[in-house]
């Protein structure tokens, strides 16, 4: 799991808050917890409906992809 919390220099009313999860389990458990519950609470505090979205990325590549598309050339 991973986290990332950031602002945008041209939105000052903007706040964005990032998780990064090993498997869509973990993530569906995490929705469930207490932990998340507390998000959800500070959300409700916004003065405008956040955006939520969820993205799933089905695979990852690293430098091996790189280097194997580069070799082809």
């Amino acid at each position: 799991m991973a986290c990332f919390i950031c602002d945008e220099d041209n939105n000052q009313h903007a706040v964005f808050y990032i998780e990064q999860w090993e498997s869509k389990e973990a993530l569906q458990l995490h929705i469930k917890s207490s932990t998340y519950s507390m998000l959800i609470n500070a959300m409700e505090l916004a003065s405008t409906t956040p955006q939520i979205n969820f993205y799933d990325v089905s695979e990852r590549m690293g430098i091996e992809l790189i280097e194997t598309l580069r070799q082809k050339g």
